[in-house]
């Protein structure tokens, strides 16, 4: 008993290092994470020379691509410290606790110079969570149909 609240507790340490992550990244100057971004792109596009996807990727996309991925990571690890805590499923919890996560991130990056906060950027964090929850189920299926 004492191993799963001390896997449950090493993931809310980790859910709160991500969130934390997560808003660290729109406390940026938008200058500095335009520079980023555009570093994260040219690498990408390096990995991916002569691909169609390389050519397809912009500044745009892999920003998109970055929130899919932070809220994305946040979906899963939320229901997979859900699963290991109570033994359930709070899907629509998660959804709305990402979603009040990503309006917070909208609202920090509207006080810092050179970001702007859209509500498209929280619908796409939203989407994020549910793709994380679907990915979670799918992973606790495989692991169960595996211990069968």
């Amino acid at each position: 008993m004492a191993q799963k609240n001390r896997k449950a507790c090493g993931l809310l340490v980790f859910l709160l290092l991500l969130i934390l992550f997560i808003w660290l990244q729109s406390l940026q100057q938008g200058s500095i994470s335009h520079r980023e971004s555009q570093w994260v792109l040219k690498m990408v596009q390096r990995m991916l020379s002569g691909n169609r996807i390389g050519i397809w990727l912009n500044d745009g996309r892999i920003r998109r691509l970055a929130h899919l991925a932070e809220y994305s990571s946040l979906g899963f690890f939320a229901s997979l410290y859900s699963w290991r805590r109570w033994r359930k499923n709070f899907s629509m919890g998660i959804i709305t606790l990402g979603i009040a996560i990503a309006s917070m991130d909208e609202v920090i990056q509207y006080f810092v110079g050179g970001r702007t906060a859209t509500w498209k950027d929280v619908c796409l964090d939203g989407v994020g969570v549910l793709v994380g929850i679907v990915v979670w189920r799918m992973v606790k299926g495989l692991w169960n149909m595996k211990g069968k």
